[in-house]
């Protein structure tokens, strides 16, 4: 596995430092991957290699408040593609495909829907979704579901996260990810008993998206539960999804009714695998984007 601490900075035109790292193929064609929550732009660390085989470079960008980017208070997910271009224009690029993880589905979909005109290509991979309909959280583990009742009381959302940050901040590897067992179906549990080094990836993610502290993932957090400012319907460019069957985190019903919403989508299922398998769908994504662009 390749270093992670390439990072690099730039001052968007309101005064936030962004901080991103870069994988794969430096002359490829430029992909924005968007971390889960919490993550960190180290999530991308994964796209290195199936980048230099398909050609892709990839970009991976911190979101506000966690890793080394800058808090940026009373965002919303559509605040986000403004950072996007802002980062394009300064690598000057025009065009580029966009990949969410798990929590980076809401600013991937942010994207797809106010700036389409520059993305290439659209992937999801076990992402969440809104509560459209009222139903879909009564799929998910009981912590999660917890959450999502503290909603309407941020505050008590906020200590949750205090918490868990101070946690993250006293733990690693095995003991910091077994906090969230509930949460992990067997496939996920046995990765983190007998992987060490994907367990000690996780956990460094976790800790990296916490490294100022609990505030930035907190928001990122709520905004995911609360109305996301944009209507899925109106997203006009193809969605390719990616779940595994047994997903606790983020349920496999989620990405059903991400398919049924979406105008122009295709769901591609993995049986019996779970939400850390993300990690290993990866070179699946890139494969089939490369024969996209091929088309």
């Amino acid at each position: 596995m390749i270093e992670a601490e390439n990072v690099k900075f730039l001052k968007l035109s309101n005064g936030r430092k962004l901080a991103y790292s870069e994988y794969g193929y430096t002359k490829g064609f430029p992909v924005f991957f968007f971390h889960g929550s919490p993550g960190s732009r180290l999530e991308a660390i994964h796209t290195d290699k199936p980048g230099i085989k398909y050609n892709f470079r990839i970009i991976s960008p911190d979101r506000p408040g966690m890793g080394k980017s800058d808090f940026q208070k009373n965002r919303t997910w559509l605040d986000w593609p403004n950072d996007v271009l802002e980062l394009a224009a300064h690598l000057e690029i025009e065009k580029f495909g966009i990949i969410g993880a798990s929590g980076g589905n809401p600013p991937l979909l942010a994207c797809a829907y106010e700036i389409p005109n520059h993305i290439q290509f659209t992937a999801d991979m076990g992402g969440w979704v809104p509560n459209i309909d009222g139903k879909l959280y009564k799929h998910l583990a009981p912590i999660e579901r917890t959450f999502g009742r503290t909603i309407k009381i941020p505050v008590i959302f906020r200590v949750f996260y205090r918490i868990m940050g101070f946690l993250v901040s006293r733990q690693g590897g095995e003991k910091l990810m077994n906090n969230f067992k509930s949460s992990m179906c067997e496939t996920d549990k046995q990765m983190i008993a007998e992987d060490h080094e994907t367990t000690e990836f996780l956990a460094n993610d976790v800790k990296e998206s916490f490294r100022q502290g609990s505030k930035g993932p907190a928001l990122d957090a709520l905004l995911q539960y609360r109305d996301w400012g944009f209507d899925l319907r109106e997203i006009s460019i193809p969605v390719h999804i990616y779940h595994g069957t047994e997903d606790k985190f983020v349920p496999i019903q989620f990405s059903e009714a991400l398919s049924k919403i979406l105008p122009h989508s295709n769901l591609k299922t993995y049986p019996g695998l779970g939400h850390f398998s993300i990690l290993n769908m990866v070179n699946d994504v890139f494969r089939d984007m490369n024969e996209l662009m091929s088309r």
